[in-house]
């Protein structure tokens, strides 16, 4: 796992942080169709989505982190390591917003999950990565991103912008699973 990492001993975290930052949506090599939802986004909303990855699931919340964050999407932000290799620089901030919508944009497949909810700030676990938030979510919710993933990398945007996504996957014929 990561072997050009390992072998240079640097990540692109925070320089992919940095584009976001400024308004160049940017993500690692293997988020192709999450940076082309992210392009989408940018275009709808004006905000550059953060790409977080599901580390874990319970009945009632689902847990997000990544090491890209945008600095303006969060405060008492500091740059650390990357997560799992230890090298390199990434942002641990708190994320701003108390209400999020949360999405899987996967345009190949012409899937949308949408999911605007609250979240508890401040996990700082020392798991898995170093940003994170919890969202909180209704039982379907839950069982739907269990049961038919589109896949682990998930769009998070301060606010509630789920009526902008709905309207935008109706104009362009996206599926909206419920």
């Amino acid at each position: 796992m990561f072997p050009l990492v390992k072998k240079d001993g640097v990540t692109a975290c925070l320089p992919l942080a940095k584009l976001n930052n400024e308004g160049i949506p940017a993500g690692c090599e293997g988020f192709l169709t999450a940076i082309a939802g992210m392009m989408l986004c940018k275009e709808l909303t004006g905000i550059i989505p953060w790409i977080a990855s599901i580390n874990k699931t319970t009945n009632e919340a689902c847990m997000f982190s990544h090491c890209t964050i945008a600095p303006c999407l969060v405060s008492d932000f500091s740059v650390k390591t990357h997560f799992e290799t230890g090298m390199g620089t990434a942002i641990e901030g708190n994320f701003k917003s108390d209400l999020v919508t949360f999405s899987d944009l996967i345009i190949i497949s012409a899937k949308h999950l949408l999911h605007p909810q609250t979240y508890q700030a401040g996990q700082n676990q020392p798991l898995p990565a170093r940003t994170q938030i919890e969202v909180k979510l209704t039982e379907d919710e839950i069982k739907l991103l269990r049961q038919r993933p589109l896949g682990n990398h998930h769009l998070i945007f301060p606010g509630d912008c789920k009526e902008l996504l709905h309207l935008t996957c109706l104009l362009l014929g996206i599926d909206i699973l419920k």
